[in-house]
Protein backbone atom coordinates (compact mmCIF):
# COMPACT_ATOMS: atom_id res chain seq x y z
CA UNK A 1 0.00 0.00 0.00
CA UNK A 2 1.16 3.48 -1.23
CA UNK A 3 4.39 1.88 -2.80
CA UNK A 4 4.04 3.51 -6.56
CA UNK A 5 4.34 6.67 -8.39
CA UNK A 6 2.55 6.10 -10.83
CA UNK A 7 0.44 3.87 -12.45
CA UNK A 8 -0.79 3.37 -16.30
CA UNK A 9 -3.90 1.52 -16.57
CA UNK A 10 -4.90 0.10 -19.50
CA UNK A 11 -7.50 -1.85 -18.98
CA UNK A 12 -10.38 -1.13 -21.14
CA UNK A 13 -13.70 -2.32 -19.66
CA UNK A 14 -15.17 -0.79 -16.47
CA UNK A 15 -13.19 -1.70 -13.80
CA UNK A 16 -12.38 -0.12 -9.47
CA UNK A 17 -9.99 2.45 -9.50
CA UNK A 18 -9.85 2.29 -5.84
CA UNK A 19 -7.47 -0.49 -5.58
CA UNK A 20 -5.40 1.14 -8.22
CA UNK A 21 -5.54 4.37 -6.29
CA UNK A 22 -4.63 2.66 -2.72
CA UNK A 23 -1.20 1.18 -4.40
CA UNK A 24 -0.59 5.27 -5.05
CA UNK A 25 1.61 6.98 -2.53
CA UNK A 26 0.30 11.13 -1.90
CA UNK A 27 0.71 13.05 -5.09
CA UNK A 28 0.78 9.53 -7.26
CA UNK A 29 -0.90 9.39 -10.53
CA UNK A 30 -3.17 7.05 -12.28
CA UNK A 31 -3.10 7.63 -16.33
CA UNK A 32 -5.77 5.56 -17.98
CA UNK A 33 -5.09 4.73 -21.68
CA UNK A 34 -8.08 2.15 -21.79
CA UNK A 35 -11.04 3.85 -22.43
CA UNK A 36 -14.20 1.48 -21.48
CA UNK A 37 -17.70 2.31 -23.05
CA UNK A 38 -19.09 3.07 -19.71
CA UNK A 39 -18.20 5.43 -17.21
CA UNK A 40 -16.24 4.54 -14.40
CA UNK A 41 -16.72 5.70 -10.96
CA UNK A 42 -14.43 8.06 -9.26
CA UNK A 43 -13.33 7.33 -5.87
CA UNK A 44 -13.27 11.50 -5.27
CA UNK A 45 -12.49 10.59 -1.10
CA UNK A 46 -9.34 8.76 -2.09
CA UNK A 47 -8.23 11.78 -4.49
CA UNK A 48 -8.77 14.56 -2.20
CA UNK A 49 -7.30 13.13 0.93
CA UNK A 50 -4.49 11.62 -0.54
CA UNK A 51 -3.24 14.16 -2.89
CA UNK A 52 -3.69 11.62 -6.00
CA UNK A 53 -4.81 12.47 -9.55
CA UNK A 54 -6.07 10.48 -12.70
CA UNK A 55 -5.46 11.68 -16.10
CA UNK A 56 -5.28 10.28 -19.61
CA UNK A 57 -3.80 9.66 -22.46
CA UNK A 58 -4.83 10.50 -25.99
CA UNK A 59 -6.01 7.11 -26.94
CA UNK A 60 -7.22 6.30 -31.10
CA UNK A 61 -9.74 3.73 -31.36
CA UNK A 62 -8.58 0.39 -32.43
CA UNK A 63 -9.93 0.47 -36.48
CA UNK A 64 -7.99 3.91 -36.11
CA UNK A 65 -4.26 2.49 -34.92
CA UNK A 66 -4.66 -1.23 -36.87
Amino acid sequence: MYSLDGIIDSVSVVHPLAPLLALLKPNGKLVMVGLPKKPLESPMFSLCTGRKMIASSSIEWLKETQ
